[in-house]
């Protein structure tokens, strides 16, 4: 249907496209939560791990739940735990079915029902057991507040670290062979030979110290810190960083279909490891018409983004630059002549539109061409379709509808210039 109107405005449509672009380093996850309404002993859950059997383990201040995918059950100092403060569970590779519990009392060794408990060392603060890991040459490392051990045929050897002990966590040792130790702000790495290999220093600030540590399968390792943020590191690069909306994660586990599991001071939360490492982007672009001004238009955008961010989302938006819309009036005589040579280039007549359009200079091409204050009109044949996606990185252009473009180019310069050879 053609327009009542005789005018058509028109935007800097490429230009904004290109020009207002916002990437986003998440996406919104959505988390199955567990609590003490579900069977937990408590929210507030120190640690996590999954054993070859598929159970779930949630140490806590109250004790070990043990959650089978239907019902959980609890361990707890009345059933023979050192104590009920739970800061560790793992399973070696070298005795499966065999738990070793770190808690604030010395190392528990679960087998079935029965609880063995192992004291590392006659100072008070080797009771606090952090973590327990197994090297390649079937080491154990055990992390405590006085600092680490490791347990090699019923011998326990210590081993000083460079700075004061205050939380300590052990990563399990990938292809590298190396142990590598959370400890502060600072993550060190030991050979089985009880060697320093690497000090890495993650910042100063009391809001960098280490939460939590987890070392997928992928060997990617994920960093907890004390400002409830979640950060994943590769190839000892930082590449995505998340705050979690249920406060500090305090313990990590994945599972075997990369759901990652965090144990949070306020309950238990799940997501694939594909959905937290995934970024998104889009570019945006605004069609505007007269009397609309570029700048204020970006700012009302960007404000609307920034309120309506999801929690959890790291939003970082980039303006490029603004074009100013303008408008041409039809009523010209080329217009006309436009028409019939569309219908010839395309075998039927052509139906104006109030359209944005990409190319904001022709504003100023027109006033500048324009007489006693009237602006030149100004006339653009452009190409697209439907899906064409145009000024996008995979933008495309159907090859018949090229073609009947150049014929209606052809039949306009020929109409505008009938004597020309």
């Amino acid at each position: 249907m053609k327009s009542s109107s005789h005018w058509l405005t028109l935007a800097g449509c490429l230009l904004f496209i290109r020009g207002f672009h916002f990437s986003a380093s998440a996406q919104v996850l959505f988390f199955d939560h567990y609590t003490v309404s579900n069977g937990l002993l408590s929210n507030a859950n120190t640690t996590l791990f999954q054993d070859s059997r598929g159970y779930l383990h949630v140490g806590s201040a109250e004790g070990l739940s043990t959650f089978d995918g239907y019902s959980f059950k609890h361990t707890r100092t009345k059933d023979g735990l050192p104590s009920n403060f739970v800061n560790s569970i793992t399973e070696l590779p070298s005795s499966p079915g065999v738990l070793w519990v770190g808690t604030n009392n010395g190392l528990a060794r679960i087998h079935r029902d029965s609880i063995t408990t192992i004291l590392l060392d006659t100072l008070p603060l080797s009771r606090l057991v952090y973590g327990v890991v197994e090297d390649p040459t079937h080491q154990l490392w055990c992390a405590t507040r006085a600092g680490l051990y490791t347990i090699r045929k019923q011998e326990i050897t210590s081993i000083a670290l460079p700075i004061d002990v205050n939380n300590i966590a052990l990563l399990q040792p990938g292809p590298d062979s190396l142990v590598w130790v959370p400890v502060g702000n600072l993550l060190l790495a030991f050979s089985p030979s009880r060697t320093l290999v690497h000090r890495i220093e993650l910042g100063a600030l009391r809001a960098n110290h280490i939460t939590s540590a987890f070392k997928d399968r992928s060997g990617n390792v994920w960093i907890g810190l004390r400002d409830s943020s979640l950060s994943v590191y590769r190839n000892g690069v930082r590449v995505h960083k998340r705050f979690i909306p249920s406060g500090r994660v305090l313990h990590m586990m994945e599972d075997s279909e990369n759901r990652l599991y965090l144990g949070t001071e306020n309950g238990v939360l799940s997501f694939r490891t594909d959905d937290f490492a995934t970024s998104a982007w889009a570019r945006i672009g605004i069609r505007i018409v007269p009397d609309q001004e570029p700048a204020d238009i970006l700012a009302k955008l960007t404000a609307h983004l920034r309120a309506h961010a999801p929690a959890g989302m790291e939003l970082a938006i980039t303006p490029r630059s603004c074009g100013a819309p303008w408008a041409t009036d039809t009523r010209h005589p080329v217009f006309a002549v436009a028409q019939r040579a569309l219908a010839l280039g395309y075998g039927r007549d052509a139906v104006e539109i109030g359209c944005g359009a990409s190319v904001p200079f022709v504003g100023m091409m027109s006033e500048r061409l324009g007489k006693n204050g009237v602006p030149a009109p100004a006339l653009l044949l452009g190409v697209e379709d439907p899906i064409c996606g145009a000024h996008s990185e995979n933008e495309s252009v159907h090859l018949d509808d090229l073609r009947k473009a150049i014929r209606a180019e052809a039949a306009l310069f020929a109409l505008l210039a009938p004597d020309l050879p």
